[in-house]
């Protein structure tokens, strides 16, 4: 499944993609410039990760839709 995350760098989205991935599903995620990626550092290559202040529509672009 392709799943399009907001929030993955905090507590809760960490813990989220961290469990999607193990599962086995594709991740891409919005995050801030400014983020620590603290969280996610071991998973980090594993995301496609998009900024917030550049074009929203650049995951739809790029990926062929997302199922959530």
């Amino acid at each position: 499944m392709k799943v399009l995350v907001t929030g993955a760098t905090g507590y809760l989205g960490s813990n989220l993609v961290r469990r999607l991935l193990a599962d086995g599903h594709e991740i891409a995620a919005f995050k801030r410039r400014e983020s620590s990626l603290a969280r996610v550092a071991d998973i980090v290559s594993a995301i496609d990760w998009y900024y917030t202040d550049d074009d929203l529509t650049a995951p739809f672009k790029r990926h062929d839709g997302f199922d959530t």
